[in-house]
């Protein structure tokens, strides 16, 4: 085989790859959408309730970049999550751009609503596949995404 037909057929398989962990992706999201919606959120709602309960004092910007949304999205999803009682939400005393953010007994019932879907479709996904290889599969991906330098994002 020519170098460039190793070139070609590593190409192809990488696309390949970065096809499957797109269609991944959707198909997670997807499926976890539908387990939440049934109970009043959206994925960016779940995403900001978790963001809630992993931060004590933090900007709406932040906010919005763990949410992955913009921070006019967040200021309207954080009114509806004030009006609809999952989250109360304050001003620290040294600044007052900076939120306190803390969630009230519903949001934390919604928030553990959705991360058991979460574990139940992430279980589902990878069942039958041993943890060694899904541990080599975490540091192949890794290995890509440093490889485009993509820096390593919080967990929303």
């Amino acid at each position: 085989m020519t170098s460039t037909k190793k070139v070609i057929g590593k190409a192809a398989t990488t696309r390949r790859l970065t096809h499957a962990v797109r269609d991944l992706l959707l198909a997670y999201k997807a499926t976890l959408e539908e387990a939440v919606r049934p109970h009043g959120l959206t994925l960016p709602q779940l995403r900001m309730l978790h963001a809630v309960s992993e931060q004590n004092e933090v900007s709406a910007a932040t906010i919005a970049r763990l949410c992955h949304v913009t921070p006019q999205t967040l200021q309207a999803m954080l009114t509806r999550a004030v009006r609809e009682g999952w989250i109360v939400r304050g001003t620290t005393q040294r600044n007052h751009r900076i939120l306190t953010v803390s969630l009230t007994p519903e949001g934390e019932n919604l928030l553990a609503i959705g991360q058991k879907a979460a574990i139940e479709i992430e279980d589902r996904m990878w069942s039958g596949v041993p943890r060694k290889a899904l541990e080599e599969t975490i540091e192949i991906l890794e290995r890509g995404t440093a490889g485009v330098g993509a820096p390593r994002t919080e967990q929303c």
